[in-house]
Protein backbone atom coordinates (compact mmCIF):
# COMPACT_ATOMS: atom_id res chain seq x y z
CA UNK A 1 0.00 0.00 0.00
CA UNK A 2 1.03 3.69 -0.89
CA UNK A 3 -0.36 6.43 1.22
CA UNK A 4 -1.54 8.99 -0.88
CA UNK A 5 -2.42 12.48 -0.20
CA UNK A 6 -4.16 15.18 -3.33
CA UNK A 7 -2.59 18.75 -2.79
CA UNK A 8 -3.61 21.54 -5.58
CA UNK A 9 -0.13 22.29 -5.68
CA UNK A 10 3.24 21.82 -4.46
CA UNK A 11 4.29 19.75 -1.02
CA UNK A 12 6.49 22.51 1.17
CA UNK A 13 9.01 21.05 2.86
CA UNK A 14 7.57 20.80 6.08
CA UNK A 15 4.99 19.25 5.20
CA UNK A 16 6.66 16.55 3.64
CA UNK A 17 8.70 15.80 6.79
CA UNK A 18 5.33 15.71 8.93
CA UNK A 19 4.28 12.95 6.36
CA UNK A 20 6.88 10.61 6.55
CA UNK A 21 6.89 11.11 10.46
CA UNK A 22 3.81 9.23 9.95
CA UNK A 23 4.41 6.72 7.29
CA UNK A 24 4.96 3.48 8.66
CA UNK A 25 6.62 0.17 7.49
CA UNK A 26 4.64 -3.16 8.20
CA UNK A 27 6.36 -6.29 8.89
CA UNK A 28 4.11 -9.44 9.03
CA UNK A 29 5.64 -12.62 10.45
CA UNK A 30 2.89 -15.58 9.39
CA UNK A 31 3.17 -18.79 9.47
CA UNK A 32 1.45 -20.81 7.35
CA UNK A 33 -0.53 -24.14 8.72
CA UNK A 34 0.71 -26.04 6.13
CA UNK A 35 4.74 -25.39 6.28
CA UNK A 36 6.63 -26.04 9.04
CA UNK A 37 8.50 -22.52 8.17
CA UNK A 38 7.84 -18.28 8.85
CA UNK A 39 6.62 -16.42 5.87
CA UNK A 40 7.01 -12.58 6.22
CA UNK A 41 4.76 -9.51 4.19
CA UNK A 42 4.99 -6.25 4.03
CA UNK A 43 3.40 -3.07 3.12
CA UNK A 44 2.88 0.72 4.21
CA UNK A 45 0.89 2.37 6.85
CA UNK A 46 0.96 5.50 8.40
CA UNK A 47 -0.82 6.47 12.16
CA UNK A 48 -3.88 8.32 12.17
CA UNK A 49 -3.79 8.99 15.80
CA UNK A 50 -1.46 10.06 18.52
CA UNK A 51 -1.91 6.77 20.53
CA UNK A 52 -0.94 4.90 17.20
CA UNK A 53 -3.13 3.81 15.42
CA UNK A 54 -2.31 2.90 11.55
CA UNK A 55 -4.13 2.46 8.69
CA UNK A 56 -2.70 0.10 6.10
CA UNK A 57 -4.59 -2.50 3.27
CA UNK A 58 -6.45 -5.54 4.99
CA UNK A 59 -3.99 -7.63 2.16
CA UNK A 60 -1.18 -6.83 4.39
CA UNK A 61 -2.18 -8.60 7.29
CA UNK A 62 -4.40 -11.31 6.25
CA UNK A 63 -4.04 -14.70 7.05
CA UNK A 64 -4.10 -16.11 3.86
CA UNK A 65 -1.09 -16.72 1.52
CA UNK A 66 -2.06 -17.91 -2.19
CA UNK A 67 -0.33 -20.54 -4.09
CA UNK A 68 -1.09 -22.43 -7.18
CA UNK A 69 -4.08 -20.20 -7.40
CA UNK A 70 -5.47 -21.84 -4.14
CA UNK A 71 -5.35 -19.66 -0.59
CA UNK A 72 -4.09 -21.37 2.38
CA UNK A 73 -4.87 -20.46 5.86
CA UNK A 74 -1.66 -19.02 7.93
CA UNK A 75 -1.16 -17.90 11.74
CA UNK A 76 0.14 -14.49 12.17
CA UNK A 77 3.12 -14.62 14.11
CA UNK A 78 3.86 -10.97 14.91
CA UNK A 79 2.81 -7.38 13.41
CA UNK A 80 5.87 -4.82 13.51
CA UNK A 81 5.31 -0.92 12.71
CA UNK A 82 8.26 0.29 11.44
CA UNK A 83 8.71 4.31 12.24
CA UNK A 84 11.78 6.57 9.97
CA UNK A 85 12.53 3.17 8.39
CA UNK A 86 15.93 3.06 6.82
CA UNK A 87 17.03 6.02 8.94
CA UNK A 88 19.25 5.55 11.87
CA UNK A 89 15.91 7.28 14.04
CA UNK A 90 14.09 4.07 12.98
CA UNK A 91 12.07 2.48 15.90
CA UNK A 92 10.20 -0.82 15.92
CA UNK A 93 7.00 -0.84 17.54
CA UNK A 94 4.46 -4.47 18.12
CA UNK A 95 1.14 -4.23 16.82
CA UNK A 96 -1.83 -6.20 17.01
CA UNK A 97 -5.01 -5.91 14.83
CA UNK A 98 -7.76 -3.49 15.61
CA UNK A 99 -9.99 -3.92 12.66
CA UNK A 100 -10.38 -4.55 9.00
CA UNK A 101 -12.92 -4.04 6.00
CA UNK A 102 -11.81 -6.69 3.70
CA UNK A 103 -14.27 -5.31 1.11
CA UNK A 104 -12.23 -2.03 0.98
CA UNK A 105 -8.54 -3.62 1.88
CA UNK A 106 -8.18 -1.80 5.20
CA UNK A 107 -6.75 -2.75 8.05
CA UNK A 108 -6.24 -0.73 11.40
CA UNK A 109 -3.61 -1.55 13.55
CA UNK A 110 -2.82 -0.24 16.94
CA UNK A 111 0.42 -0.55 18.66
CA UNK A 112 1.11 -2.37 21.96
CA UNK A 113 3.11 -0.44 23.80
CA UNK A 114 1.31 2.93 24.75
CA UNK A 115 3.30 5.85 22.92
CA UNK A 116 2.50 9.05 21.50
CA UNK A 117 3.73 9.42 18.25
CA UNK A 118 3.05 12.22 15.31
CA UNK A 119 0.07 11.17 12.86
CA UNK A 120 -1.95 12.69 9.96
CA UNK A 121 -5.18 14.29 10.20
CA UNK A 122 -7.47 12.44 7.37
CA UNK A 123 -9.21 15.76 5.86
CA UNK A 124 -12.29 14.19 3.52
CA UNK A 125 -13.64 17.54 2.84
CA UNK A 126 -10.86 18.04 0.14
CA UNK A 127 -12.97 18.40 -3.44
CA UNK A 128 -11.22 15.71 -5.52
CA UNK A 129 -10.93 16.47 -9.47
CA UNK A 130 -9.32 14.94 -12.33
CA UNK A 131 -5.71 16.15 -13.03
CA UNK A 132 -5.77 17.08 -9.02
CA UNK A 133 -2.26 16.75 -8.33
CA UNK A 134 -1.34 13.11 -6.01
CA UNK A 135 1.53 12.56 -3.63
CA UNK A 136 2.42 8.85 -2.72
CA UNK A 137 4.18 7.83 0.21
CA UNK A 138 5.56 4.63 0.66
CA UNK A 139 7.51 0.97 0.49
CA UNK A 140 6.73 -0.36 -3.10
CA UNK A 141 9.47 -3.14 -3.31
CA UNK A 142 9.46 -4.14 1.03
CA UNK A 143 12.67 -5.10 1.99
CA UNK A 144 14.60 -5.01 -1.58
CA UNK A 145 16.07 -2.12 -0.29
CA UNK A 146 16.50 -2.53 3.24
CA UNK A 147 19.70 -1.58 4.73
CA UNK A 148 20.79 -3.73 7.33
CA UNK A 149 18.37 -4.05 10.59
CA UNK A 150 16.82 -0.76 9.77
CA UNK A 151 14.30 -1.51 6.63
CA UNK A 152 14.09 -0.15 3.52
CA UNK A 153 13.75 3.77 3.03
CA UNK A 154 10.63 5.71 1.84
CA UNK A 155 10.38 5.96 -1.31
CA UNK A 156 8.13 9.30 -2.42
CA UNK A 157 6.45 9.84 -5.97
CA UNK A 158 3.56 12.39 -7.43
CA UNK A 159 1.13 11.68 -10.16
CA UNK A 160 -1.86 12.76 -10.87
CA UNK A 161 -5.82 11.45 -10.40
CA UNK A 162 -7.11 10.78 -13.86
CA UNK A 163 -10.73 9.77 -12.97
CA UNK A 164 -12.86 9.43 -10.36
CA UNK A 165 -15.34 6.09 -10.98
CA UNK A 166 -18.56 6.30 -9.39
CA UNK A 167 -20.81 3.20 -8.73
CA UNK A 168 -25.03 3.11 -10.21
CA UNK A 169 -26.08 5.57 -7.60
CA UNK A 170 -23.62 8.06 -8.20
CA UNK A 171 -21.69 7.02 -5.13
CA UNK A 172 -17.80 7.73 -5.69
CA UNK A 173 -16.39 4.25 -5.47
CA UNK A 174 -12.82 4.53 -7.47
CA UNK A 175 -10.19 6.72 -7.37
CA UNK A 176 -7.84 6.51 -10.24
Amino acid sequence: MFFAAAYSQSLKPEEISKIKDAVVYVKVKQKPMILDEEMTVSGTGFFVSKNGNVITNYHVIQNLVSGYDIFFPTQIEEIKIIRKSGSAEYKTYKATIYAVDKEHDLAILTLKDSVTVPYLNIDATVKLIETMPVWVFGYPFGESFAVLQRGPELAITNGNITSLRHDDRDKLDRIQ
